[in-house]
């Protein structure tokens, strides 16, 4: 009896569904930034065959972005990742998803319903020759979308390059929905059709059933969750800190190896990072991190298991490779450590979590400005 009401519930979830008109239920939102590419994400409420238009730059007439794996286009799915490949550098391109819902998916019977064509959007590639950069970073809102809101009203957007959300924007991963109520949706609501933003992964981000999903809902240019931007004067280099206690803490049941994906991470920095020519030349060398490479005191007895390893991994390789910047979160406390703490030739600063931050990187060095959710200034200096 018990299977058939959950049958009968499941089938009434599923008729309300495609009872609703077909509509781009969640986003489009802007990821992967780089001086040749787009990576568009959304996804639809009924699965559909959807691909992205594409005009400007030297395209004269819109280009059609058709995600296709081993001959096959994408289609009958909700969830939608679209790359946009071959633009140009520091140029503007204006972009529209066009979708239909299928009615019916036979073997040799496919039958579309409408199409939808959603407004055109605008967002601005990389520049590849560009002398300043500017973020916006945001972190630990654990999920509280209000506060999101109120923290992205703080600094005006239009002069920032990047939105970085430097961990734990949720506080666990137990439903497909939780990125998009608690920071997606209200991203692409604010900005994130325009202007796309780097994504690091918290600790918390790591915690859940659906925690393995991560990269469905957001991306890097190379397949890992970690990478190194390139922009103009600027390498920007993320990692993805992993938990903040040991691997064999008896919470994670046996289901984690953040050590060594760490030290993983470590051997990357130093084999390909240092080496490439792109980072040797750079002027600015800044770092972003969720978990600080140093302990900061606010830290509980126990926790303190992930900074200390990312000291001795990474810390070393920071100092030869002349990172000039790091810019951490997770203490949900401000901290400005300056250069020579713990060994760091380089200050780290950590942004809580009740506040903005914006970081100016130009040829006269990186300006920090940081003003929190009642609109007390925590912080306003310049670093050569």
């Amino acid at each position: 009896m018990l299977k058939v009401l959950s049958f009968l519930g499941l089938l009434t979830l599923t008729m309300a569904a495609y009872a609703q008109p077909f509509c781009v239920d969640h986003g489009p939102y802007l990821q992967c930034p780089s001086i040749d590419g787009m990576t568009v994400y959304f996804t639809t409420s009924q699965p559909a065959f959807s691909y992205v238009e594409v005009r400007g730059g030297d395209c004269a007439t819109p280009r059609r972005y058709v995600p296709c794996e081993a001959g096959l286009y994408m289609a009958y799915n909700t969830r939608n990742v679209v790359p946009l490949t071959g633009l140009r550098p520091a140029t503007a391109y204006a972009y529209r998803i066009v979708s239909k819902p299928f009615k019916e998916f036979r073997p040799y019977h496919i039958v579309f319903g409408d199409s939808i064509v959603t407004p055109w959007e605008t967002f601005r590639t990389l520049d590849d020759k560009a002398t300043s950069l500017t973020l916006l970073v945001l972190n630990d809102v654990h999920g509280d979308a209000d506060r999101l809101r109120r923290l992205l009203d703080i600094f005006p957007l239009k002069g920032v390059d990047l939105v970085v959300y430097n961990g734990d924007m949720v506080n666990y991963h137990e439903q497909e929905s939780a990125p998009y109520g608690c920071f997606l949706d209200v991203s692409t609501e604010v900005f994130a059709r325009r202007l796309p933003f780097l994504y690091l992964r918290g600790n918390h981000e790591t915690r859940g059933c659906l925690a393995r999903d991560y990269a469905h809902y957001v991306g890097t240019p190379s397949s890992r969750l970690y990478h190194a931007y390139y922009i103009g004067d600027c390498a920007l280099v993320t990692f993805d800190t992993g938990e903040d206690k040991a691997d064999s803490t008896a919470v994670y049941a046996g289901l984690c190896d953040f050590d060594g994906y760490r030290e993983e991470q470590a051997r990357w920095f130093a084999e390909e990072v240092m080496t490439d020519v792109r980072f040797q030349q750079a002027k600015h060398k800044i770092v972003l991190m969720h978990i600080p490479p140093i302990i900061t005191p606010n830290i509980p007895a126990g926790e303190e298991h992930g900074n200390a390893l990312l000291h001795r991994l990474l810390v070393p390789l920071f100092n030869a490779a002349g990172v000039q910047y790091c810019i951490a979160a997770h203490a949900h406390r401000y901290g400005m450590y300056e250069r020579g703490t713990q060994g760091c030739d380089f200050p780290v600063l950590v942004n809580d979590n009740h506040s903005a931050l914006l970081v100016e990187i130009t040829p006269q060095g990186v300006a920090t400005h940081i003003i929190n959710d009642k609109g007390e200034s925590l912080q306003q200096r310049r670093d050569q």
